[in-house]
């Protein structure tokens, strides 16, 4: 009989070694600044490479090894002061300008001008569909009328009720009329009054409201305001139109208005009456307005200048190189 052989002893394992939870979170903490830190050196470094621009869009900027110096602009020798040498630049334009617009709603019967027409001061340039307007001068007239007609009946009961009412005091004097007559005389009299009042108050409410729509449909029809030359024509022929609506723009006739811009520190050798010139064609204008305020964009005054001898081929919205006069 064979001994028996004694279970095999296994040794037991060796539990795995495990991190402190404190070394953990710090090795955590230290990866999640080294990230985010050269993240925010990428960025820096692109923004400090972009510079924006003056309209504002941005620019990335190119290292050379030298920088070339590089020559002042004409807006930046026109900023600080200084005239630039090539003058400033003029548009020519009407000494008035205005845009024709109806006062109320409604659809254009016709337009009688075209660009580049002449008309006078008074002359017709459109009209609206009128038979609106029509309708109310009609009734608006007629209501007038009739209480015109109430108003002179009721006058007339007036002054019948003050003659009953002489009569009846004087029969009262003598005695051959009571109180009550006499009081009954009184009170009709002045209800009588009152009433040629009231209708002269409301005729002249509806004559104010048919002056209203006469207005009204005069003003239908659109005129010119000064002597003047068709400059744009907005609508046409049966257009909608309300009073946001330009039907046709007008510059005054008569000598031209040169209008240019210039630096404050120019200002005191472009007083009124100084003269300036322009090239092409040549021609001597005199300042005749110079702006008190400067515009706080372009840091510039508004000068106008005039011409009494400036040709008729000169056109409105030209623009011409101004300097000023040797």
């Amino acid at each position: 009989m064979t001994p028996s052989t004694p279970p095999a002893v296994v040794p037991p394992r060796p539990a795995p070694s495990r991190l402190p939870a404190s070394l953990v979170v710090a090795v955590v903490v230290v990866v999640t600044f080294a990230v985010f830190g050269g993240a925010f050196a990428l960025r820096a470094r692109a923004r400090a490479r972009v510079a924006p621009t003056s309209a504002g869009v941005p620019q990335l900027e190119v290292a050379t090894e030298q920088a070339k110096p590089q020559a002042p602009s004409s807006s930046s020798a026109f900023e600080s002061g200084s005239t630039p040498p090539a003058g400033w630049v003029g548009v020519v334009v009407p000494q008035e300008t205005t845009d024709l617009v109806p006062r109320f709603a409604g659809h254009l019967a016709s337009v009688e001008v075209r660009v580049g027409d002449r008309v006078r001061r008074g002359d017709v340039v459109a009209t609206l569909v009128e038979q609106f307007h029509k309708d109310e001068a009609r009734i608006a007239g007629a209501a007038r009328a009739a209480i015109e007609a109430d108003e002179e009946r009721l006058r007339e009961d007036a002054r019948s009720s003050a003659v009953h009412l002489t009569r009846v005091e004087a029969l009262a004097r003598e005695g051959l009329a009571s109180q009550d007559e006499l009081l009954r005389a009184r009170q009709e009299a002045g209800s009588a009054r009152l009433a040629a009042r009231g209708a002269s108050a409301r005729r002249a409410e509806h004559g104010a409201r048919a002056d209203l729509a006469e207005r009204s449909l005069a003003a239908n029809t659109l005129r010119a305001p000064f002597d003047a030359v068709v400059i744009a024509r907005y609508a046409d022929t049966g257009a909608a139109v309300d009073p946001t609506t330009r039907v046709v723009r007008l510059g005054a006739l008569g000598p031209p208005v040169l209008r240019f811009a210039a630096p404050p520190a120019d200002v005191g050798r472009l007083d009124v009456g100084a003269c300036v010139t322009t090239g092409t064609p040549a021609l001597a204008w005199r300042v005749m307005r110079v702006a008190p305020e400067v515009d706080v964009a372009s840091h510039t005054l508004t000068v106008e200048a005039s011409a009494a001898g400036a040709p008729p081929d000169l056109l409105f919205g030209e623009m011409l190189r101004v300097r000023r006069c040797p």
